[in-house]
Formats: C-alpha cells, sequence, structure tokens
C-alpha cells in the first residue's frame, strides 16, 4: 500500500510540472517574446521538458537553479523584452537575491516579463522586493486553485513615496481551456490612480520674493518676466501630476557653484533627493549620468545682441553706384556723339567759337543743369540745345531718384550669426550675470571655445551688466549684450523705437535647441511624466504655454522707410568730387594768369610812320570837331566786345 501511494505522489508531482511547463509555454507565448530565462529547482528533467516546448514555438531559452550564484546583470541583460520565470517553491533555496539584485538593476521595465511560480500567496508575495516595481512593471504570479491555476497581476507604483503593493487576478489556466487572461487593456490606463501621492520636484528659482511661497510664485502671473524656465517646467509637470493624480512637493535651489558642471538640480537628482526636475536644463552627455531625460519641452536660446547701424566708412564710388556699369558707358558715348554733331553744326552755321571744346563745355553745362549760352539764332543749333538740354534734364532726374530711392531701401548689413565675426568687428563686450553662463562657455564646439578665450581677456569688472545698463549701452550703438531674449525682449521694446528694434542683430552663443525635464534615474514617475508630456504636446497646450511664458519678440514694422540725416562718410565722396572740381579750377585758373603775364610783358615794336600818321589824323579830326559839343570819339573795338556791349 505505501509503495502504491509513493508511486500514486510521483505521478501526481509529474503531472503538475508538466502543466507548470505547459503554462509557461502559454503565458510567454501570450506575451510574446522571443527569449526566455528561467530560474527552476533544478529537475533536469522538468527543465529539459520546459525547454523543448518552448524551442518548439520558436522562443530560445536558458535555465539555471535557482540556487546557485549567478551574475544577474549578464544574465538578464538584453536589448529586447525578455520573459523570466522563477519558481520560489524550490525547498531549501533562497530566491530572494534574484530580485533583489534584480530591483537594483531596475529589472522591473518595459524590457522584462517576470511569472512567479509559487504554492502560497503570502509567500510569494513576501519573497518580492517590490522597491523599483512601477507603473509599467510587468509580472504575474501563478498559484494553484485545486486542478486549475491563477495568475495575479502585481505591481507598485511607487513604494519610496508611500505606495503599497498592489495584487490583482490577472486570469486562469485550465487544462482543457489553457490561458484565459481577464484583466486586459494597457497597464497605464489601469494604474493611472496614483491616489495622491506626493512627488519631490527640484529647480533652480532666483527672483522670487521674500514675501511669496514657493508655489504660488511658480503658479502666479504677477511676476512673468524672470524665471520663465522653472515656471513653464512647474506648469507642465502639474499638468502630468493632475492626469495621473499625484502632487507636487517643490523644492528650490538659489544659486549654482561657479566649478559645477552640471548644476546643482542634476546633483540633487543623481543623489535620490527628488524624483523629478522642474527646470528644464540643457541635454549633455555628461548629465546622462546623473539623471533620465523625460522629454525636451522649453525652446530657447541666448545670444549677443546690438545694433546694426549704418557703417562709419567713406564710400568712393557711391557717386557712380546710381546707374550701371553699361549705363555709364552709354552715357559717355551720347556725350561724345553730342559733341562731335553740336561742333559740326556751330561750323556749318559760321558761329564765331565753334571748337569742340565749346561744344564738350556746353554739354557738360547742360548735363549739370547749369543752362547753355546762345551764340547764334540758326533753327539746328537751336534744336540741337533743346536736345542737349532735355538729355540732360532725364539724366538728372534719374539720377536722383536713384540716390534717394537707394538710400531708402538700401538693406542693412548684418553681421553673420558667428562668434567668429563677433570677434572681429572689436565691438565691447558684456553680459547677464546670468546663473548658468559659465555653464554655456563649456560647450565643446570650436566656435564657443574660441570666443571663451576671448571672453577670459575682459577685466572681471567689465564682464557683466544689468539688463538696464545694457540697454542703455545698445542704444548708443557700437556695443554687443548677451542676454536670455527671454529676460530682456520686454525691456527692449520699452526702450527702443521702431528704427531701432529693426536695426536689431543677434548673435547666438546657445544656438536654438529645447531643453528637457529631467527625472533621478531610479524614479518611478519618468515613465508616467513621459506619457503625460507627449499628451499636453498634442492637445496644444504645451505650445499655449510656451506662448504664455515666452516674451515676443519686438515687432520691427517692415513695410515703413526709416529717413536718417546724411552722415559726413555718405557726403565725403560729393564733397571730394567739389574739391577737386574746385582745385583743378584753381590750377586752370593760374595758369592762365600766368599765360597772360607772360605775353603781356613782352616789349611791342611801334611803327614810327604809323604813329606819326595816326597822329596827324587825330590832330584833324580835332580841327573838325572843334567848337562841337556832346561828341565823344572811342576807338574802334573787336567785334566779340562790341556784341557783348550791345547785348540786351
Amino acid at each position: 500500500m505505501q509503495l502504491l501511494g509513493f508511486f500514486l505522489l510521483q505521478m501526481f508531482i509529474v503531472v503538475t510540472y508538466a502543466q507548470i511547463s505547459l503554462i509557461i509555454r502559454d503565458y510567454f507565448l501570450y506575451k510574446k517574446v522571443t527569449r526566455v530565462v528561467g530560474f527552476s529547482c533544478g529537475d533536469v528533467e522538468d527543465d529539459f521538458h520546459t525547454m523543448k516546448l518552448l524551442n518548439d514555438i520558436g522562443i530560445s531559452t536558458a535555465i539555471r537553479p535557482a540556487g546557485l550564484q549567478v551574475d544577474l546583470l549578464r544574465y538578464l541583460r538584453t536589448d529586447w523584452t525578455l520573459g523570466v520565470f522563477v519558481d520560489v517553491r524550490c525547498p531549501n533555496q533562497n530566491v530572494s537575491g534574484i530580485f533583489d539584485e534584480a530591483s537594483a538593476h531596475h529589472m522591473f521595465d518595459y524590457s522584462y516579463n517576470w511569472l512567479i511560480l509559487g504554492s502560497n500567496r503570502s509567500h510569494s508575495v513576501d519573497t518580492l522586493n517590490d522597491t523599483s516595481f512601477s507603473i509599467v512593471t510587468d509580472l504575474a504570479i501563478l498559484l494553484p486553485d485545486e486542478s486549475d491555476y491563477i495568475l495575479y497581476d502585481v505591481y507598485n507604483l511607487c513604494k519610496i513615496r508611500g505606495s503599497a503593493l498592489n495584487v490583482t487576478k490577472l486570469g486562469t489556466w485550465q487544462k482543457d481551456g489553457g490561458l484565459v487572461i481577464t484583466l486586459t487593456g494597457s497597464k497605464i490606463a489601469r494604474r493611472r490612480n496614483f491616489r495622491g501621492l506626493r512627488a519631490i520636484s527640484i529647480g533652480i528659482v532666483l527672483h522670487r520674493p521674500e514675501n511669496m511661497s514657493l508655489v504660488d510664485y511658480l503658479e502666479g502671473d504677477s511676476y512673468e518676466v524672470m524665471d520663465n524656465w522653472p515656471k513653464f517646467g512647474h506648469t507642465m509637470l502639474s499638468h502630468v501630476g493632475d492626469m495621473f493624480n499625484f502632487t507636487l512637493d517643490v523644492m528650490e535651489h538659489t544659486r549654482w557653484e561657479k566649478n559645477d558642471s552640471v548644476g546643482p538640480v542634476m546633483n540633487t537628482l543623481k543623489r535620490g533627493e527628488a524624483d523629478l526636475g522642474y527646470y528644464p536644463s540643457i541635454l549633455t552627455i555628461e548629465r546622462y549620468g546623473y539623471a533620465r531625460v523625460i522629454l525636451p519641452q522649453w525652446p530657447t536660446r541666448t545670444c549677443f545682441m546690438f545694433r546694426t547701424i549704418p557703417e562709419m566708412k567713406m564710400k568712393p564710388w557711391i557717386i557712380l553706384k546710381p546707374f550701371a556699369v553699361d549705363t555709364w558707358y552709354m552715357i559717355i558715348v551720347i556725350v561724345v556723339v553730342t559733341v562731335l554733331l553740336l561742333s559740326f553744326i556751330l561750323k556749318l552755321e559760321h558761329a564765331e567759337d565753334y571748337g569742340y571744346s565749346i561744344s564738350a563745355l556746353i554739354t557738360v553745362a547742360a548735363l549739370c543743369q547749369q543752362g547753355v549760352p546762345t551764340f547764334t539764332d540758326q533753327t539746328a543749333s537751336r534744336i540741337a540745345f533743346i536736345q542737349i538740354t532735355v538729355f540732360g534734364l532725364l539724366v538728372y532726374n534719374y539720377y536722383s531718384a536713384a540716390i534717394v530711392s537707394a538710400r531708402l531701401n538700401e538693406p542693412l548689413q548684418k553681421m553673420n550669426d558667428s562668434l567668429y565675426s563677433l570677434i572681429r568687428s572689436k565691438m565691447p563686450l558684456a553680459a547677464e550675470m546670468n546663473i548658468f553662463f559659465d555653464f554655456l562657455l563649456r560647450n565643446p564646439r570650436p566656435e564657443v571655445q574660441y570666443f571663451k578665450r576671448y571672453w577670459n581677456r575682459i577685466p572681471e569688472s567689465k564682464r557683466f551688466l544689468t539688463i538696464e545698463e545694457g540697454v542703455e549701452r545698445m542704444k548708443k550703438g557700437g556695443f554687443a549684450y548677451h542676454a536670455d531674449p527671454d529676460d530682456i525682449y520686454p525691456t527692449i521694446s520699452h526702450a527702443f523705437d521702431k528704427q531701432m528694434i529693426c536695426q536689431l542683430t543677434e548673435v547666438h552663443l546657445l544656438a536654438p535647441s529645447e531643453l528637457g525635464l529631467w527625472t533621478n534615474h531610479k524614479s518611478q514617475f519618468h515613465e508616467i511624466s513621459k506619457i503625460g508630456l507627449i499628451k499636453i504636446s498634442t492637445s496644444g497646450l504645451r505650445r499655449r504655454e510656451i506662448r504664455r511664458r515666452m516674451a515676443m519678440k519686438p515687432y520691427c514694422p517692415t513695410d515703413e522707410l526709416f529717413v536718417s540725416s546724411i552722415t559726413i562718410y555718405e557726403a565725403a565722396p560729393i564733397l571730394i568730387l567739389l574739391l577737386f572740381g574746385m582745385l583743378i579750377s584753381l590750377i586752370v585758373l593760374a595758369m592762365e594768369y600766368l599765360i597772360f603775364h607772360v605775353t603781356s610783358s613782352k616789349p611791342t615794336k611801334l611803327d614810327i610812320k604809323s604813329h606819326k600818321k595816326n597822329k596827324i589824323l587825330l590832330s584833324q579830326d580835332k580841327r573838325a570837331f572843334k567848337g562841337k559839343k556832346n561828341v565823344f570819339v572811342v576807338p574802334q573795338a573787336s567785334s566779340l566786345f562790341h556784341k557783348a556791349l550791345l547785348t540786351k
């Protein structure tokens, strides 16, 4: 009889383990995993049977005795979803070490599907280490129920913040019906209620008034100008808290040590003193070792700002700029042809002076709107003069209109968005005393490192100014000031006029990028924060909050024209041309005077006979008019002088 009882017991055990192998196969087939690692009680036949069932459906399997010492991190490391089953029914074997090490290496996330084979619910639950359990934990406990089996879904939202272990019936397994899962749907949707857990969030706040609480300051609208970054981050995480029913306990840092390369928020998250960081921070490789980024959320940039004013250099060729080169060539050709035709016409009309010089002088005078003299009453020459006058009038008006239009529509030659160009400009520099300015200079980009060496040569007392002082120096021109646009734009809008705003130029130190919100590496709030922020972004709340917190760039009316006085640099080429013409005139005058003086100082040989004859004629004329009154005799004048006297 005893032998029969022992035989029946052995048969029951064999059937039971055969059923367990079938359950393992069905469960991981339902989970759609391709690799399974098991920790069994060490029965070779049962392990072989389990491996055969899993291999037959295409799942690679490895099974080890639960009591053996094993490097769990090396054994369970995976880049794909991995199924893990642990048999906690083994006598005299401590399997809790497996769960302790798995919790230490955060192996209860999306990458692992756990199945616990137990015989008693309380014993199976007590074996677990739920320290790193979270909302995404996928762990089921298999317990016998007479001839069937029941599976329980086990998770803990956040043990370190006071959450309790939750055990819910997942499904059943029957010999005839197989695996039946009754708890369906998304794990996130089923577990989203955090029941008012309090998560700790940390950030950097610099301008909070002493008489105002941190929560009121971050959520209020009365101090919108400063601390926009932490206000935005706190608002976004508060929306996540409303979606998953948890509360934020906010903490603040008010300073950033100069030698701190990652910032106080990252150090706090690494120490595990906070779950979330509401201060958006730049994504760097170094920071990934301190915390986990949730998602990039806050668009930002920092830049040096200055006014681009008209260049303080003389442009000698500006007087030729209104006409293109081929236009100037055509004008010269027409002038030459006009000079030749005018000289030919005057010669045919027997004008007293018909040389090329007088024709050229007349044409140039017409082009300069100086008028033309009248040498003849003939029709041909008058028509020529009218043609020259009209030609000069057209050229003069086109030239004037082109000058005015070019000056009104000339675009500002703004500097390239390059720190190299900013340094080459030799412009005085200063920056806002910002908490993260030294961190920006640690950027490994060659451009930033080149600027850092230049910046370190500036005396310490001249490096930083307040926003008000920086804007006042920017108004005067020739000065570049670095600040966060969200901080400086409101001041610029009030201090600058429209023309100054349109002259505003920016050279970026921090290129346009998006700052991320962070959690610590062990935070159970990471996944729900990521899911919540994605929903917030797709619903438009993030865009609305950005517009609310981000300062608007001062508006430049591009359809308006701004007229300014002509500077000496613009007028210098014309003044130089005038002085050059006056100098040429003086030189010609001096040459004419010298020639006249030389020719008039030569001795004249007088014909004595002619002189005597003129003397006799003069005495006869005196006798003939003797006694007559009001008679004046003048010598014979030249024809040109005579014509000048008779001209009205």
